[in-house]
């Protein structure tokens, strides 16, 4: 890909883009959820000390990967390790540095807690919460049954207390609950 130089409204505008193209692949996961955690991730970071370049790229580029992930029959794949290698060639034809790539990149792959990457900036907490916060409410109710559809997935688990703490916290009630629909 070649690199060009171009101002970072111009930047966010490519991204968008490209994004949107990428995301045709499930209405739970589509361009219309991008652009919530994009709102949100922005509102969160507006009197936050971040990098705003890599709230907003991140933001967008959080889900690219859901396509590989989808496609994958075997459930290996993870979208957000995806998405962070598909993010790169994007952020070098844009021009960002490699530093802000890297960073950009770990925001990706932490917004999904499960991959064990928890979220070490506060760039990343941004993007975490602002998906996680898009997922209440009407919308985010109306996603879960497009996905669970979509998956033949069960929208209730029976499950007995005590194996749901060993299986999802570890055997330990303090800890982060998975989130299983990921």
């Amino acid at each position: 890909m070649q690199q060009f130089n171009i101002t970072p409204k111009n930047k966010i505008t490519e991204i968008k883009k490209i994004v949107k193209k990428e995301l045709t692949f499930c209405p739970a996961h589509n361009f219309d959820h991008v652009m919530r955690v994009y709102r949100l991730a922005l509102h969160i970071a507006k009197n936050e000390n971040v990098d705003m370049s890599v709230v907003e790229a991140a933001s967008l580029l959080h889900d690219i990967g859901g396509k590989r992930e989808m496609d994958d029959p075997s459930g290996n794949t993870d979208h957000a390790i995806e998405g962070a290698k598909m993010a790169e060639p994007i952020l070098k034809k844009l021009g960002y540095s490699q530093n802000k790539i890297k960073h950009i990149q770990d925001c990706i792959i932490s917004h999904r807690y499960r991959t064990r990457n928890k979220p070490k900036t506060l760039e990343a907490k941004i993007v975490f919460d602002a998906d996680k916060l898009e997922t209440v409410g009407a919308i985010g109710i109306a996603r879960a049954f497009v996905w669970t559809g979509r998956n033949h997935a069960n929208i209730y688990k029976k499950v007995n207390i005590d194996e749901y703490v060993k299986e999802n916290l570890g055997g330990k009630i303090n800890s982060r609950i998975k989130d299983k629909t990921k």
